[in-house]
């Protein structure tokens, strides 16, 4: 990855709800000299394992 997403993999984990912290930093442009107020933020995502998601188009009749 480029630094620009996350990914997890829930391989081995049981179905249920699991709430992962993710630390984030910001940091300037090279040129540019300036210090970042609250550089590091803790975020914290929640993430659901299911069995499967089944993902079907339901056919369109106009009336």
């Amino acid at each position: 990855m480029n630094g620009s997403g996350f990914e997890a993999d829930p391989t081995g984990k049981p179905i249920g709800g699991y709430t992962p912290t993710i630390r984030v930093r910001a940091t300037p442009w090279a040129l540019m000299a300036l210090s970042i107020e609250g550089a590091e933020q803790d975020l914290t995502v929640i993430l659901r394992v299911v069995p499967k998601v089944y993902r079907d188009d339901l056919p369109w009749i106009p009336r």
